[in-house]
Formats: structure tokens, sequence, C-alpha cells
């Protein structure tokens, strides 16, 4: 069994923009060290991740404990979190039933989460990785989560949020930003002036305002703009509600697209609404004014971390987005302060990163 230098982990391959995004910037920043013929990737769907990766191998994720490594990596994104059962529990149930497939694929996801299933690894390294929410401090998550960062060879945070967890528990980490802001974007692309990107996404944690059924109400009474929603993920019910109303969809489908093509559709919005947190970074790094929908701990996290990042808070949508093109171009100056200090914090980060690989 070959036993690779680099195994990278995370959410890949699983037609999230977001994740796939993370995974094009930390390959391509491991290259530069490793060869691709002895990194391997660990990933949900590995047909799309074999298109992109030809050179590199695809691992099943359920397939994980027939891997070997020298260093298994944690490649940035909210890889440790517990919403507690909520609506999913309804939702896993009955898939339960119709399909007893998935209830295989439960069980070994359960086990991957829970270290019973193990890639054979000689260290771990996790870089500008994220944490939280978890339902408890004593959710068997949190814990499992503790108990291997002690160990790391290399642990870097993105957030406030997920130090607060490593600092309460006296483990060692640096503090850095997203994995993405490594990133450098040419901004020729010109921004459509009266356009307007919505990224939406399927939430069923728990009730949420920021769905498209319920905020879309909020978007009709945006006047003399051209709004189009834009999803990151396979978001069904996004996607069913825009097609039964004919509404005009923007999405990611990396069967088709390259990650700097779906960026250079991004790029033609003058404002991004999101409540997808690399939706928040894309804008950043395109010159683009954001609003964030706290859907979740992070959009909010984002917000105040992030400066020039504007939270909505229930206020009237037109008179919000009037008030960012009247400011349009301080904001945009405030956002380019912060993507050159993160761009700097970010490609630090990797270098320690490739310095502590075995």
């Amino acid at each position: 069994m070959k036993k690779y230098k680099v195994i990278l982990r995370g959410a890949y391959g699983a037609y999230n923009f977001g994740d796939d995004a993370l995974l094009n910037v930390i390959y391509n920043k491991i290259v530069t060290k490793v060869e691709k013929k002895d990194i391997a990737i660990f990933g949900s769907n590995i047909s799309y991740l074999k298109e992109h990766y030809p050179q590199s191998y695809v691992i099943d994720k359920f397939q994980s404990s027939n891997s070997k490594c020298n260093n298994l990596v944690y490649g940035g994104g909210t890889q440790f979190y517990d919403f507690g059962s909520g609506s999913r529990l309804n939702i896993d149930t009955f898939k339960l039933i119709l399909k007893p497939s998935y209830l295989l694929k439960k069980i070994k996801s359960k086990l991957i989460q829970s270290n019973n299933l193990l890639i054979d690894y000689d260290c771990e390294q996790y870089v500008c990785v994220g944490m939280g929410p978890f339902k408890s401090l004593n959710s068997k998550v949190f814990k499992n989560a503790l108990n291997q960062m002690k160990h790391a060879a290399f642990l870097s945070v993105r957030d406030n949020k997920s130090s607060y967890y490593l600092d309460s528990n006296s483990i060692n980490y640096s503090k850095t930003v997203d994995l993405c802001f490594s990133k450098k974007i040419k901004t020729e692309q010109k921004y459509e002036e009266d356009s307007v990107g919505v990224i939406l996404r399927d939430w069923d944690f728990y009730e949420s305002e920021f769905t498209i059924e319920n905020f879309w109400k909020n978007l009709t009474k945006i006047k003399n703009k051209n709004i189009k929603i834009i999803t990151f993920g396979k978001d069904i019910k996004t996607k069913d509600f825009c097609k039964r109303n004919n509404i005009d969809i923007l999405s990611w489908d990396p069967e088709k697209m390259k990650i700097d093509d779906f960026i250079l559709d991004l790029s033609k919005f003058k404002i991004l609404i999101t409540s997808r947190f690399h939706g928040i970074i894309y804008s950043i790094l395109l010159d683009r004014a954001v609003i964030s929908l706290p859907i979740e701990p992070k959009l909010e996290q984002a917000a105040k971390e992030l400066d020039g990042v504007i939270s909505f808070n229930g206020e009237c949508l037109n008179s919000l987005i009037k008030e960012v093109e009247k400011n349009y171009s301080n904001i945009i100056s405030r956002l380019n302060v912060t993507k050159i200090k993160n761009y700097s914090v970010a490609n630090n980060t990797l270098n320690e990163f490739l310095d502590s690989l075995k």
C-alpha cells in the first residue's frame, strides 16, 4: 500500500464552492514543496475531484481506513462543529427509511468523526481551520477535536471564536485568517452598475429568516437593481424555489466549471449579499461591497473581524443598499486594507505550515 507524503482532509468534493476553493488554494501551495503524485485528497465525491486534480489520488472518504501518509492535513474550513439534532434529525431519519445504504454511510461517518476509523498518519497539521458552533462544550465532537489538536504538529485557527475554544483548554496554536486570503485575484473585470448578487443557501439545522423562502420578500423590496440569486452548494430547496418562480440563478457547478471561472462570474456584481462565509471572503478579494446575512455564527464573526464587511441587522434592505452605494468608495478602501493585511497573514501561515511537513 502506498504511503502518501500528504493526505488533504476537508469537506472537499461535496459541490460546495467554499470548500472546493479552500482545496484549490492549499493544494497549489503544497505542490510547491511536494510532488503531485505524493498527494492524496480525501473527498465526498471523487468524480470531479479526479478531473480537477488528475495527477494526485482521490480517496473516497468512506474508504479512508485503507490509507497511509506522513502528513494528515486539515486544509481550512469549519471542520469541527455540532449543531445538535434539530430539524436535521427528521431529514436523516427519512433518508434512513427510504435508503438503507445511507445508514451505512452515516455509521462510517460517525466512526470517522469519533476517530474509530482512522487514516494511518505520522503527524497532523491543522491549517486555518474553524471550530464551532457546538451544541454543548460536553459534545463528543468538541472533545474529540480538542484531543486531536493537542498532539498536532501544526495548529492554526482562523477566527476569535475558535481561539476562545483552544484558549479555554490551554492548547497551543497560532491565530490566523481564512486560507483563501492567500490568493491574489486580478480585478480587471468591471462590475455591472446596478447588479446585486445574493448568495443564499438551504438551512436544515433550525428555522432561519435567511432561507430563500423567508428572505425573498426582502429582496423584492429592492428597487431599480438587477438581482440574481447565487448558490455555492447543492442547495436543492433554493434552486427549486427559483425554478418555480422563474428567478434568475447562478450556481457553482464543479462538473462544468473551474474555480477561476466561477470567481469571474462573481466579479460581475457590484454588491454581494451573502449567507455563505466564503461569499464574504471572495467579495473582499474581488473588491466588491458585501453584506453579511448572519445565518450562522461564523457570518456574524466575519462581519465583526473583517473591517468593511456590513452586517444585515433586519433594517430595510433597499435603504441599506442605497447607503452602501453612497459610501461605496470608502467601503472598498476599507475592504482593500483588510485584504492586504490578511493576504500577508495567510501566506505567512502557509509558509510556516510548509516548514512543518515531515
